[in-house]
């Protein structure tokens, strides 16, 4: 099963419990739950290199995921470890490591950072940025 290393809960205000409990339900696949702490109109802004725009709608961001993760990793390899996790004025923002396996079995990792809009107790809208030349390094090799 996939880790998510995030800090003790006990120093998480109830903000920064949402938006740690929707990153551990993206990296670990488990998408109802994840469809829960998202808005049904969230908007999911790619890294910019992906050139494309970005996907909006709750069913829309989970195929995306779910596609997008199964295209390149192994299943339930990947780990999401934070360095910074905030959450202020429903903004929030991380800044981690993800680590897993590509399909042919070599290792896989970079940092990323997610920023998001919460709104009434929802996430209506997320940024997901990568090392976009490290990611393409590993995929070629």
């Amino acid at each position: 099963m996939p880790k998510t290393k995030l800090p003790d809960e006990k120093q998480l205000d109830e903000h920064e419990k949402h938006f740690a409990a929707f990153l551990q339900h993206m990296i670990r696949g488990e998408h109802t739950a994840l469809a829960e702490t998202l808005h049904p109109e969230v908007r999911w802004h790619l890294p910019p290199f992906s050139g494309q725009e970005p996907i909006v709608g709750v069913s829309e961001v989970l195929r995306f995921l779910r596609d997008g993760a199964a295209a390149i990793y192994q299943p339930d390899s990947l780990s999401l470890e934070p360095e910074l996790l905030s959450v202020r004025a429903g903004k929030a923002s991380c800044l981690a490591t993800i680590r897993g396996r590509l399909q042919d079995g070599r290792p896989y990792e970079n940092r990323y950072a997610f920023f998001g809009r919460i709104a009434e107790g929802q996430i209506t809208e997320v940024w997901e940025i990568l090392d976009s030349a490290l990611l393409l390094k590993q995929l070629e090799a």
